[in-house]
C-alpha cells in the first residue's frame, strides 16, 4: 500500500492542502490507493474539514504505545517451537501468518517473502506447532526505540499467548544485541486490517491519524 507521511508539523490549512496534494498526485500514478499518516499534534486543528473538502475521508485510527520493561506473562508458555526468520522459507511463513491474520490477500505480502527487509538489527520470530506456521512478531530499530511490528496469529489459533510469547522473544533478543530499552508499537483500532471501512472507496485517497 501507498502512504505518505509529513516530516514536519503542518501547521495550517495551507500546509495541510499542499501535503494532500502531494498525496493526490503520487496517487495518480498508482493503480492502488493512497494515504496520509497524520499524527494529530502536528495537524491544524481543522484538519478534518479541510481533508473532507479536498476528497480525503478518515480510514483507519492508531495509537502509539511505549515501555521500558514488559509486564509479566498472563498465561502459561504455549507449547511452540520457534525460529528467528533467517532465510526466504522463514520470512514467507511470517508475510503469510499476517495476511491471514488480517484477511488480506496474500500478495500484498509478497514484498516482504524474501529477505530485504532483515538486516542483522531486525529481529524477526515464526512460532510453529505441530509443524505449521502459526504465529509472528518482530522488532526493528527505530528512532533509538525497539519497535514492535507483525504481531499475528492464524485464526485458528488465535487466544493462546502465541504472539505475546513470540513478541518477548523478539524484544529481549534486541535488547541483548543492540541495548535498547524502550519499546514502542503502534496499533490500529481494528487490528491492522486495511480494507476501508463502509461508504469509503477502496480506490480513494484516504487518512490514517495517530
Amino acid at each position: 500500500y501507498n502512504l505518505s507521511m509529513p516530516d514536519r508539523p503542518l501547521e495550517d490549512a495551507e500546509s495541510l492542502r499542499g501535503a494532500l496534494s502531494v498525496v493526490k498526485q503520487r496517487a495518480k500514478t498508482c493503480q492502488h490507493g493512497s494515504m496520509l499518516a497524520l499524527c494529530e499534534p502536528w495537524a491544524p486543528h481543522d484538519w478534518e474539514s479541510v481533508a473532507a473538502e479536498e476528497g480525503f475521508a478518515p480510514v483507519l485510527n492508531m495509537t502509539g504505545m511505549a515501555a521500558d520493561q514488559l509486564l509479566p506473562l498472563r498465561r502459561p508458555l504455549p507449547e511452540m517451537v520457534f525460529r528467528r526468520v533467517s532465510d526466504e522459507i522463514t520470512a514467507r511463513d511470517l508475510a503469510m501468518i499476517n495476511a491471514q491474520a488480517y484477511q488480506m490477500p496474500p500478495e500484498m505480502f509478497d514484498c516482504i517473502c524474501n529477505l530485504q527487509l532483515w538486516h542483522a538489527d531486525s529481529f524477526g520470530y515464526v512460532g510453529y506447532a505441530a509443524g505449521q506456521a502459526v504465529s509472528s512478531a518482530a522488532v526493528f530499530p527505530v528512532a533509538g526505540t525497539m519497535y514492535v511490528a507483525l504481531v499475528a496469529t492464524h485464526p485458528e489459533t488465535q487466544g493462546k499467548g502465541q504472539p505475546e510469547w513470540l513478541m518477548r522473544q523478539a524484544s529481549e533478543q534486541g535488547r541483548r544485541e543492540k541495548g535498547r530499552g524502550e519499546m514502542t508499537q503502534r496499533a490500529s483500532d481494528w487490528g491492522g486490517a486495511l480494507s476501508p471501512p463502509p461508504g469509503v472507496d477502496p480506490g480513494a485517497a484516504a487518512c490514517i491519524r495517530w
